[in-house]
């Protein structure tokens, strides 16, 4: 298990890196969307669980299909950058990091 020490090292490392990435990756190819939707088998209705959210860039495609997610993240800088109003959304800092 990582101490304290460390996962706060990872949140903030990710954390400084988040802007710049958020501005530069490109958003992810609806056709990768669909694959996943078609490989996983969620449901049309179906609740997501994204661990690692970053900046939510995979996030946003999913939730543009109203499947209702709960995403968790180390870094408090990444998990601010997407959209945390979405009522599809639910998001949640992981203080426990295995």
């Amino acid at each position: 298990m990582l101490d304290e020490k460390l996962r706060t090292s990872f949140g903030k490392t990710f954390g400084k890196l988040s802007r710049t990435y958020d501005e530069v990756r490109p958003d992810y190819p609806e056709e990768l969307v669909r694959d996943v939707i078609e490989i996983s088998g969620v449901p049309s209705d179906g609740k997501i669980l994204e661990i690692g959210i970053g900046t939510g860039k995979a996030t946003r495609s999913f939730a543009e299909k109203d499947y209702e997610i709960t995403a968790l993240d180390i870094s408090e800088e990444q998990m601010a950058i997407h959209a945390c109003s979405d009522k599809r959304l639910t998001s949640q800092l992981l203080t426990l990091f295995i």
